[in-house]
């Protein structure tokens, strides 16, 4: 069952002089479960992930894509490679890493080897060990 804030309803002992039984609150919730990410993001004004029975980040699709509050939240939606970086783990999502070649450019924010790469059709998965050690 459903917790009355959620569900927007209220049970009372005693009937009010417009129902009897009870009173509601609200509007109904329709809240299917779905297994299938895009269509959750494409079909949903807002959604909640949850880890263990408990909520771990309710917001829009597109804030929860974008700026997952916990790990567990970005891993939960796509893909993405965790950062770690003066005590910080950042969620990094494969679409918005750019790989160039050469030395020196302006924009790169990392540098590192090639270790890898995987061909999989529409995505390829690309291995790049860090100056730090780290792929």
């Amino acid at each position: 069952m459903l917790p009355s804030w959620l569900t927007g309803q209220t049970t009372s002992s005693q009937p009010s002089s417009d129902q009897g039984r009870h009173v509601v609150l609200g509007t109904a919730l329709n809240a299917p479960l779905m297994d299938d990410q895009e269509e959750a993001l494409s079909m949903s004004d807002r959604i909640v992930i949850m880890r263990d029975g408990a909520i771990e980040q309710v917001g829009t699709p597109k804030e929860l894509y974008e700026r997952p509050a916990t790990k567990f939240a970005a891993s939960f939606l796509g893909k993405s490679n965790f950062i770690h970086h003066a005590g910080k783990t950042y969620a990094l999502r494969p679409e918005k890493i750019d790989i160039r070649a050469g030395e020196g450019h302006p924009e790169a924010r990392a540098r590192g080897v090639i270790r890898s790469i995987t061909y999989f059709g529409a995505m390829q998965r690309i291995i790049v060990g860090t100056q730090d050690g780290t792929e």
